[in-house]
């Protein structure tokens, strides 16, 4: 026998099952125990320049797209560094796409 716990979550009331609420709390215990693996090793590929001058690159892992800002077009150095420092600064987030198809597979 499947047991229901009643819970407001909206205007409405809904019923879910027991297993489900306590969902959380395993999943918790379980990442716990795991080890912690590195994040792959992330690269800025630089995509377009002008003249000599990187003007837009990209993070291989999440696709975020970093752009030289418009007064340092003319000093490759400070172009680069610029590009660079954006994106060691960034935060990997998976891209929607991704998301979406985990999510996919979780409801079927």
């Amino acid at each position: 026998m499947i047991e229901l716990r009643r819970v407001r979550s909206s205007p409405s009331w809904s019923f879910v099952p027991t297993w489900f609420m306590n969902l959380g709390a395993r999943i918790d215990v379980l990442s716990s125990a795991l080890p912690s693996w590195p994040m792959a090793d992330r690269k800025l590929i630089i995509v377009r320049f002008i003249g000599a001058t990187p003007s837009t690159a990209y993070c291989n892992v999440c696709r975020l797209a970093f752009r030289t800002k418009q007064e340092l077009l003319q000093d490759a150095d400070k172009a680069k560094a610029q590009l660079q420092s954006e994106f060691e600064q960034h935060e990997c987030r998976p891209e929607e796409s991704a998301v979406n198809d985990a999510l996919t597979q979780i409801q079927t």
